[in-house]
């Protein structure tokens, strides 16, 4: 059994810490090293890094993909694709769609994360599609195991087994890490033990996201919950979250803050199972 890592610091650490204002000459140094790494992946394009070359960066975003793939013959090179969105922000028709995603693997791309604002499977099945069509993996999963709710491999095998009889070759399983629910190694060696006929392997994830823009209401809590962040550490406040409580700010201690379960409705894991693809 093997741990695979995906390194995503040129795509999204980039995205979320400095706005995608990365330019390629910041981390063309650094390329080489990270190839050798032994990574599975370097997640480094996609999501805002093909807008903000164009618009901030005075970059061709399909130049800086094929440095990049030169620089790291070694790793698979994964980006981020908004669905039917592709890097935009609306719907494209299905022949761009198509040839967008064509045009990223034989640029350097392998693997293309490919997701929804609203869960939607209708907008990601064209990039779906052509991806596995030009011989790239495109992410999905099948079944997400969470401590709530109980899940034994014979489920297990079955989500897999209905991947395999929609065509699909691989499946994706997320777990939420949990002493109740053992972890990724503990399912990924009971399933390697009890189908051996399935190739097992395991890849730490260590950043999920939501898609889709964010309405005025998300932008007025960020503006207050950053603006707060700031007032905390000017204040020498330590080991706090800032929420909200009643629409006022409030600094909750960690403590207090991981005492407090928040229940995952049954029904939300039920659409799951009904969107994987």
């Amino acid at each position: 059994m093997k741990v695979n890592f995906t390194e995503t610091v040129l795509r999204d650490a980039n995205q979320s810490l400095i706005a995608t204002r990365m330019p390629f000459s910041d981390f063309e140094p650094i390329l080489s090293t990270m190839d050798k790494a032994g990574y599975y992946s370097l997640e480094c394009w996609g999501g805002a890094t093909f807008d903000s070359c164009l618009r901030y960066l005075n970059e061709d975003p399909w130049e800086r993909l094929r440095k990049i793939r030169a620089a790291c013959p070694n790793t698979k090179l994964q980006m981020l694709l908004r669905g039917q969105n592709l890097l935009g922000y609306k719907h494209y028709p299905d022949d761009v769609v198509r040839l967008f995603v064509k045009k990223s693997v034989e640029n350097g791309i392998d693997i293309i994360r490919i997701f929804d604002a609203l869960n939607d499977v209708r907008n990601i099945e064209v990039a779906v599609d052509e991806t596995l069509k030009n011989g790239a993996i495109a992410s999905g999963a099948e079944a997400a195991i969470i401590p709530e709710f109980s899940t034994e491999v014979d489920q297990l095998e079955e989500f897999i087994k209905n991947g395999f009889r929609k065509s699909k070759n691989s499946s994706i399983v997320l777990v939420a890490e949990s002493e109740l629910t053992g972890g990724a190694m503990h399912y990924a060696e009971r399933v390697k033990n009890e189908y051996p006929q399935y190739d097992v392997r395991v890849t730490i994830l260590g950043h999920l996201q939501r898609g889709g823009s964010p309405t005025a209401h998300d932008r007025i809590l960020a503006s207050r919950l950053g603006a707060a962040a700031i007032d905390a550490i000017m204040e020498g406040q330590r080991n706090v979250m800032i929420g909200i409580d009643h629409d006022e700010v409030v600094y909750v201690p960690f403590t207090k803050a991981i005492k407090n379960d928040k229940p995952i409705k049954k029904d939300l894991v039920n659409v799951l199972r009904e969107l994987s693809i």
